[in-house]
């Protein structure tokens, strides 16, 4: 499951990085996205509201095979 917060966190730096004009330092952007996604209080298998995601849910019902 880790891939999976994995994921998330490039995906939410990659949207801090478009945010700022496509520019800016790659370190600081992912450590800015997993500071947002611990703070938040996510933890495996919920959104930063903290509401269980359907792609969790498979996750969880199928476990993690990659």
């Amino acid at each position: 499951m880790a891939k999976h917060l994995e994921q998330r966190t490039r995906e939410r730096a990659y949207e801090i990085w478009e945010s700022e004009g496509c520019s800016g330092s790659p370190e600081d952007h992912w450590s800015r996205a997993e500071q947002e996604l611990k703070g938040a209080g996510t933890s495996q298998g919920q959104d930063a509201a903290g509401a269980i995601t359907p792609d969790d849910k498979i996750i969880d019902q199928l476990g993690d095979f990659a």
